[in-house]
């Protein structure tokens, strides 16, 4: 197999650039397949007039022969730098060379360690000489360190609320956010737990501002309105002076939610700034561009909202996850000074206690040489009783994203790298790095490994018992060069991969790939979705072949059968054993989106996976007696957690907008519209999504030209109690119920 461990360089290419053991690997048998496309530059002015004649000449009349010799002299290289990755090479029936793949040895794994001594650490960000690593060259652990060493736990003591507790308790059955993977909870901005219902949503119209918790109670099947929490921009002077005032302003803005039994917790991201302001006029001539960012989580008794602590980490929020009663965050932090030794640490603040790391809490990467300078840190908050932190911090690059199972956090991040530079051409390729983060007990890291290409969604990879799976795309280019400083052409080769990895004592030890034929010429991965010893990969150009890969023995996974169909899905949602729900684009002949919609595959016979029925499309741009009508791509698109589903009653739904435009010839007219879709899936009938709720914003005449901010807020989530379902808005909630497959509305309850 190809070996693509990178080792971290310098402070720019430690997090940017790498070297590759046996860059020609990647060619191996994707380059037969794969597209070259040519582009030419012209050359400065300043070149002589002679070598541009030259290289004209070169290019336009005896650019063939040059180009058999460089393929001549690439081949030759290879061969020569290859034995050991490569038993021969040949060209195929187009000329393009394809070398013969063969196993490599088993990739190194990535080593971490730990500081004895803040001075150590100090050193390190200071680009002073190297020190030694008490983790050594193996992987990092808290065995025989100092007692003072262990990571400080702070704690909030008897935090568990004194009001008389309410029933929170599951009704029989109610809504849950739909997540990745089966109890890892993600942030929301809806949440239910047992009859109560909390919705963060925004309130804007035209001056009208404002970030609003409610907290709704459903009593007897009526719903009512207990509690409402307002974030808002708050200005507190700072200063006074004759003229002028210095004035402090606040601004908060509510994120996403999680509950427990216990508690609501709000992510708050806060910033502020100050403004020199008129006190005559109140205008405001300078704004101090020195904000000041803070991640918050606010921890609220679940059953009266009152405030119990915040929670204040540092750095840049990449995401949470809720397992059980335990919040897991996950930030990257690169806000520290090199002449002050405290803003080195991130740290967390709880309740006004401000709490740093200790050093055994600090891990780094001993291949990366005293470079890269951010942190990525885990905060582990324990919501019991007695709401306890502790936290982890890896001195590597900063991720894009996360996946989490019940044990293990895996910290992603893709970049491009330079991978190796010869006398002709530069060869490059794009590459993910992934670190696994125990969390299984104390926090702690299992090691990292490479993947060629990216990684580019966090449903793109799975753990399954010692496994991890991960299904990535990327480019591989070759650029060719004259006299080391000008390049003439640019042959890139795209390539998709999935790539089976096992967690053992040593690290992640790569098993098996499959590289040949997960796509055709020119396609990229759009999408893929695991559903336990299956993967459903969907690849894209002009078609979308929508792959089946039976991963049940990771030593041999197989792609079974592959349906080829218009458009391409971005989210699949599995449904009942043997169907999938592709919710993505149409496009047209040219490859071009036009519209976005909804298709369900059946995928029992793995061998001959079937598209069931016709999709539900919706075309961007359409007429309707004499109206115009221009649809958005849906939220869930891009958060599938904006996706409605109650797949066991066969429903789901979204919301849906966009605007409409009507021309008399005379004059013309616009208005911005919401309305919210349900869906009733029947596998059996020609036309398998049914819409059995239209629920239409209720908006003013065509004429008034309400605002999109003001449209946007309209039917924005939909969740259920038993047999209760609501839509919810920003200012009312439309009531239905259910009976028998069909919903039924029955009110209207207004929270405005």
């Amino acid at each position: 197999m190809d070996n693509f461990e990178e080792k971290i360089r310098n402070s720019k290419e430690c997090i940017e650039k790498s070297d590759v053991n046996n860059s020609a690997s990647i060619y191996n048998k994707i380059a037969s397949t794969s597209p070259r496309r040519m582009r030419r530059f012209s050359y400065q002015m300043v070149i002589k007039m002679a070598a541009l004649i030259l290289v004209l000449a070169l290019m336009f009349t005896g650019g063939f022969l040059l180009s058999n010799s460089i393929k001549n002299k690439e081949i030759e290289k290879y061969a020569k730098g290859t034995q050991e990755t490569y038993s021969s090479y040949h060209r195929d029936e187009n000329g393009e060379i394809v070398f013969d793949y063969k196993e490599s040895e088993k990739k190194t794994p990535l080593n971490f360690g730990t500081f004895k001594s803040e001075e150590e650490l100090a050193s390190f960000l200071t680009n002073e000489p190297t020190v030694s690593s008490s983790g050594g060259s193996g992987w990092f652990s808290l065995e025989g360190a100092d007692e003072d060493l262990v990571n400080k736990e702070a704690t909030v003591a008897n935090a568990n609320p004194t009001s008389q507790k309410v029933d929170t308790s599951t009704p029989t059955s109610s809504y849950k956010t739909n997540t990745q993977v089966e109890n890892v909870d993600e942030a929301d901005i809806v949440k239910v737990s047992g009859n109560f219902i909390f919705y963060l949503t925004y309130k804007s119209r035209y001056n009208y501002n404002k970030n609003v918790l409610t907290m709704f109670e459903e009593v007897d099947d009526e719903l009512l309105v207990r509690k409402q929490i307002t974030f808002t921009t708050t200005e507190t002077i700072e200063k006074e002076y004759d003229e002028y005032n210095l004035v402090r302003v606040t601004a908060e803005s509510a994120q996403d939610l999680y509950v427990t039994d216990r508690y609501l917790i709000v992510r708050i991201y806060k910033y502020e700034y100050l403004n020199v302001r008129n006190k005559e006029n109140k205008t405001s001539y300078y704004r101090n561009y020195d904000y000041t960012y803070r991640n918050t989580f606010a921890i609220y008794d679940i059953n009266t909202l009152d405030l119990v602590t915040t929670i204040e980490t540092a750095g840049s929020n990449v995401s949470t996850r809720l397992i059980g009663n335990t919040l897991y965050v996950v930030n990257n932090f690169y806000d520290y000074r090199y002449n002050d030794y405290g803003h080195y640490l991130p740290y967390f603040i709880i309740g006004v206690e401000k709490v740093y790391p200790t050093i055994s809490s600090i891990i780094y990467s001993t291949d990366c040489e005293n470079n890269v300078k951010t942190y990525v840190s885990i905060y582990k908050i324990v919501l019991d009783e007695e709401i306890t932190v502790s936290d982890l911090h890896v001195i590597t690059p900063t991720v894009n994203n996360i996946y989490s199972s019940e044990k293990n956090i895996y910290l992603i991040r893709s970049y491009g790298s330079k991978v190796e530079e010869e006398d002709d051409y530069l060869l490059s390729i794009s590459s993910t790095r992934v670190v696994s983060i125990s969390i299984d007990g104390d926090l702690g890291v299992n090691g990292g490994f490479d993947v060629p290409g990216s990684v580019s969604d966090r449903y793109w990879i799975d753990e399954k018992d010692n496994y991890v799976r991960v299904v990535s795309t990327g480019n591989a280019t070759k650029q060719y060069y004259l006299d080391k400083k000008y390049f003439y052409k640019s042959e890139s080769t795209v390539f998709n991969q999935l790539t089976i990895l096992k967690q053992t004592e040593d690290g992640f030890e790569e098993v098996s790939v499959i590289r040949e034929g997960l796509g055709k010429i020119g396609e990229r991965v759009r999408s893929a979705r695991f559903n336990g010893d299956v993967v459903t990969v969907v690849t894209f150009r002009n078609t979308d072949p929508l792959y089946y890969i039976d991963i049940s023995d990771p030593n041999n996974p197989e792609i079974t059968s592959s349906l080829e169909v218009t458009g391409f899905s971005v989210y699949q949602h599995p449904y009942k054993d043997n169907y999938v729900i592709g919710f993505g684009y149409e496009t047209n002949d040219n490859g071009r989106t036009i519209g976005y919609k909804i298709t369900l595959f059946d995928i029992s016979d793995k061998n001959n996976i079937k598209q069931v029925g016709k999709p539900y499309t919706i075309l961007y741009d359409s007429k309707t007696n004499g109206t115009r009508y221009y649809y958005y791509t849906p939220d869930f698109f891009s958060d599938p957690k904006a996706l409605f589903v109650n797949l066991e009653r066969g429903i789901f739904g979204f919301r849906e907008y966009g605007y409409q435009y009507y021309n008399s010839g005379s004059s013309s007219y616009y208005n911005y519209f919401a309305q919210y879709l349900v869906f009733k899936v029947d596998e059996n009938s020609e036309e398998p999504f049914k819409v059995i709720v239209k629920e239409v914003t209720n908006t003013k005449d065509i004429e008034t030209n309400d605002l999109y901010s003001y449209i946007i807020g309209k039917h924005e989530r939909m969740v259920f109690i038993n047999d209760n379902y609501y839509i919810l808005s920003d200012t009312k909630v439309d009531i239905y119920k259910y009976n028998d497959g069909i919903l039924s509305k029955v009110k209207v309850l207004s929270i405005d």
